[in-house]
């Protein structure tokens, strides 16, 4: 009787809240659940199509290699959508310093700085490092260069599989990205068939930047998964610690204000096992755990710290009436 009114006082507080939750399908570090596109968008870098408004944004946040970065030095937020025949991906980075010297990017093209989509189109999980199991794709700020080993264990271009476009505003960058879907069966230097893609197919799928701004090696390496340090690094070798992105229905759902999809407010990470919890701006801020009650309530704040809440799901609630819900392991 206890569980039965835990779930149902927390579904009534989600039905309180329902009218302010984001059209977007609900998406985390762990499971990005991708909307499909009427119209794919216009590889720019500008970001404007009306489509991006369905698919929801998750921060870029957890450090792999290298110290904490401050606000200034690095950020990053990224989100998905499909088609029959693409995946895209929106990406917003700030980066104080851009260094790119390994060009063409056939040497250490890990040191430079650059956007690094690791996809596992079946999620089959397992080994990659030379062979298509699954792919870690080095894409280089010229926007041209994109690279990864092959089965003979030396590097080479994908430049066919990848279009990408990115703008700039002071030391903020956007980025568009168009990605052909390969499978197991891809072979280098054949014509290879992209995957039609579809509604229901789960991938493995992780997305990361590598900063430098002056050393010979990068600097820093930000992926979007939490991942523990002794395996954050992995993910040019294996499959097995890539997160999950599904392909889910594009539609708005009736009754949800489409003008209010741009989901301004995000909370990571989450699931959260440490004791802090970061927003991506500075709010005021209400924190109801399952039961619907008030369990803390904090003016002008970036950060929360959480070790002494229970494990189990909480609701946040912002003074702009934005909600977004997330879980203590």
């Amino acid at each position: 009787m206890k569980i039965y009114t835990k779930h149902l006082s927390f579904l009534i507080l989600t039905l309180m809240f329902g009218h302010l939750l984001y059209a977007q399908p609900e998406s985390n570090t762990e499971v990005y659940k991708a909307p499909k596109a009427a119209t794919a968008p216009v590889i720019d870098g500008n970001g404007n199509d009306a489509v991006w408004n369905d698919a929801a944004w998750v921060p870029i946040s957890n450090v792999y290699i290298g110290n904490p970065v401050t606000a200034d030095d690095f950020s990053g937020r990224y989100k998905i959508v499909w088609t029959s025949d693409r995946l895209y991906i929106l990406a917003e980075i700030t980066d104080d310093i851009l260094r790119d010297v390994n060009s063409p990017a056939l040497t250490n093209f890990w040191d430079d700085d650059c956007l690094e989509l690791f996809l596992d189109e079946n999620r089959s999980k397992g080994n990659h490092q030379f062979n298509y199991n699954a792919f870690a794709y080095h894409m280089a700020i010229n926007n041209l260069d994109v690279a990864d080993y092959g089965t003979d264990q030396q590097p080479h271009l994908y430049n066919d599989h990848i279009t990408s476009a990115k703008t700039q505003s002071g030391t903020k960058y956007t980025w568009e990205v168009s990605v052909k879907v390969f499978g197991d069966n891809f072979v280098y230097g054949q014509n290879n068939t992209p995957l039609t893609l579809n509604e229901g197919k789960i991938m493995g799928f992780n997305l990361a930047y590598c900063d430098n701004d002056k050393a010979q090696t990068r600097e820093n390496f930000i992926g979007s998964r939490y991942l523990d340090k002794s395996i954050a690094n992995n993910g040019y070798i294996t499959a097995d610690v890539f997160a999950e992105l599904q392909l889910v229905a594009g539609s708005i759902p009736t009754g949800i204000d489409a003008s209010n999809t741009q989901e301004a407010f995000m909370i990571y990470p989450n699931p959260a096992e440490e004791g802090i919890i970061y927003l991506n701006q500075t709010s005021n801020i209400e924190i109801y755990n399952a039961l619907g009650n008030l369990v803390s309530s904090a003016k002008a704040v970036s950060s929360v710290d959480i070790s002494s809440y229970s494990k189990g799901s909480y609701l946040v609630k912002t003074d702009k009436g934005e909600v977004l819900r997330f879980v203590k392991k």
